[in-house]
């Protein structure tokens, strides 16, 4: 059955979904495809309800999946496109971030392994990668590690806030960060 896209962003609403968020998932593609009619766009009730009912990860859950934090994306793109246009998308850095940070992103990257990077639309996980480096204006994303299981299409609890953030760990990262040696074996501080 299709619903209209004032329907598709009331049924969002009654599982908790802001109005804006709903209009910006539908918007985005989330929902699938809308049909376009000169007077409304027309979603599948079924993916718009399925979208509803996607689970909620709260920053505890995120937390203990990454605990020595992660890089979180909030962007509105279309993600009903071709896996390599979503990834060239999501891998350009975004603006406003200062050299310090790119800096200290490519050398924990480099040094650690990678930063778990989650990026999100309208506050649903839609891609999630290891930030290993960047070089100029790209971020360099490999395969997520194990930490990303079961978090594709899930909703973030906290999903207001700037277009990228820097979620720093709660606790441990200290003692973490000490061990870590650079490549010339002196420890990094």
């Amino acid at each position: 059955m299709l619903i209209s896209g004032r329907e598709a962003s009331a049924e969002l609403a009654e599982a908790g979904i802001s109005e804006r968020r709903a209009r910006r998932a539908l918007a985005c593609g989330l929902a699938g495809p809308p049909i376009r009619t000169r007077a409304a766009h027309l979603y599948d009730a079924t993916h718009v309800r399925e979208l509803g009912e996607r689970r909620i990860v709260w920053s505890a859950e995120m937390e203990r999946r990454c605990p020595d934090g992660y890089f979180l994306s909030r962007r509105a793109l279309q993600v009903d496109v071709d896996r390599e246009v979503l990834l060239h998308e999501l891998s350009v850095v975004p603006d406003g971030m200062s050299p310090w940070t790119r800096t200290w992103l490519s050398l924990r990257g480099e040094l650690c392994g990678g930063v778990p990077f989650v990026a999100t639309v309208a506050g649903f996980v839609v891609h999630g990668a290891d930030l290993v480096g960047i070089r100029g204006g790209q971020m360099h994303l490999a395969d997520p590690g194990t930490w990303f299981e079961g978090l594709a299409g899930a909703q973030l609890g906290s999903s207001l806030g700037r277009t990228w953030t820097i979620v720093a760990p709660r606790r441990g990262m200290a003692a973490r960060v000490a061990a870590v040696r650079s490549p010339t074996g002196l420890p990094v501080r």
